[in-house]
Formats: structure tokens, sequence, C-alpha cells
């Protein structure tokens, strides 16, 4: 696994400034203003361009443009995606092994707390089977949600019957995390709220189902204080897409 940097101005074809090794803060870990979403990073064991090394060593505090971060594998291939912008208070730092560490503030509105770490699961192919999102706490699932979207799988038949199991699901999050394993496999997306549940029954997002039937809906409702809000919503949503919710 590798995190590659790269400007805005790049996005449609990256052209990365560094390779690091690790990477800290984008889950809200170092927070320096709540109501600006401004927090720390730092982008540990880096190999820079000779270009983005040049800028820093000029002592350089600020950067030209907002940046892009990308989770990769050992192949080269997006697993996650972070956007920062408004990059100030940079620092580099030269280690003895030859590689440097970057610090800086920046601009972070989309902080899932567990994203990081499950792009990593996803980097190192650990995605093999359904559940492992049950070894997260709650606080993180949003954070798996997250990194599904970019990487869940979305091939399949359309039309088909699926199965959510109530034995672990005991908030919304844990019925999307169900619910895109469901539909699509180890890891699938179909939705992290409501509105992106929608918007996966409009298409592009897998197969969309016929039939949805929560197994063990009881366990679910023993667990949640809001099961009949949410079994309200799913009803409506569903309905409009001629899509059966069954309780069993």
């Amino acid at each position: 696994m590798k995190i590659g940097i790269y400007y805005d101005e790049d996005y449609l074809d990256p052209k990365y400034l560094a390779f690091f090794e690790n990477l800290f803060g984008v889950e809200g870990e170092q927070v320096l203003d709540a109501e600006e979403e401004r927090f720390h990073f730092q982008l540990l064991g880096g190999k820079l361009s000779p270009e983005f090394h040049d800028h820093l060593s000029n002592g350089q505090t600020e950067l030209k443009d907002n940046i892009h971060i990308d989770v990769l594998d050992n192949k080269g291939q997006r697993v996650g995606h972070y956007f920062l912008g408004d990059v100030q208070n940079l620092s580099i730092q030269t280690n003895s092994e030859k590689t440097h560490d970057l610090s800086f503030d920046a601009i972070h509105h989309s902080v899932y707390p567990g994203s990081f770490k499950c792009m990593t699961w996803w980097a190192e192919n650990r995605i093999q089977k359904n559940d492992l999102w049950t070894q997260l706490p709650k606080s993180e699932r949003q954070g798996w949600l997250h990194a599904a979207l970019y990487n869940g799988d979305r091939s399949g038949q359309q039309g088909v019957d699926v199965l959510v199991d109530g034995l672990n699901i005991d908030d919304w999050n844990a019925f999307h995390c169900a619910l895109g394993e469901a539909v699509n496999g180890p890891g699938g997306y179909f939705g992290r709220c409501l509105y992106g549940l929608e918007d996966c029954l409009i298409g592009d997002f897998g197969p969309i189902p016929t039939k949805v039937t929560w197994v063990n809906s009881a366990h679910s409702q023993s667990q949640m204080t809001d099961f009949d809000e949410l079994v309200k919503h799913l009803k409506n949503i569903f309905s409009t897409n001629k899509i059966e919710l069954v309780l069993a």
C-alpha cells in the first residue's frame, strides 16, 4: 500500500507529487477548528518528486492548490480517496532512510472514523468474505461505507431476492453495511444512508433487488429504539421502487 498526493487541477489525470508509506489525520484525529473543519495531517515515509521537493525545501508553507490524497494498493489501483482544501503550515522532515515526513493543516469535510483503516483492508486484499464490518465499533461503520463506495463490487443480475441478517443489525449504519453485501457480495455497497439508497435504486450500483427479506428482524428491533422509524422509511422507498420488504 502507498499514499499518493496530487493537485486538484490534475484530478482527471493525476500527476503525483509524492508517494508516502502512511497517513494520519484523515479520520479527524487532530482537530484544530471544528467549526471550520480544519485538521492537522501527517504523511510519513515519503518519496518526493524533484519539483515538489524543491517547493518544500524553499520554505514554502502553503500549496498552490487544493490536494487529493489517493490510497493505492500494491498494483497502484485506487482503493480510497480524500480531498483537502486550503493547505497551510507545511513543514518537512528528512529521515535517516532519505525519506520525508510532511505535516500540514487543511480543511477536510469528509471525516469518517474508520475509513482509512477500512481502505487498508481493501489494499491488503482482506475483503474476501461478508461481515468483516462487524469487527468495527459502531462509530466506524460510516467509515466502512465510505471505503465500500470506492471498492464494492457492482456486478450482478437485475431482479434478485436478497436476505439481510438482523443478528448483525443494531443501528441504521449496520443495515446499510448488511444490505450492501447482501446485494453486491463481500465489501459491497448499496447506499450509506437513505438518500444514498435511493441513488443506488436508480442504477449503476449493482443489481436492484425485487425483494429484501430482513431475517431475525425481531433481534434488530430489540437492539434499536428507532427500528420502527427505519422500517417506515424503507417501506416508503422500496414501495416506490416496487421492491417488497419482508420482516422475518
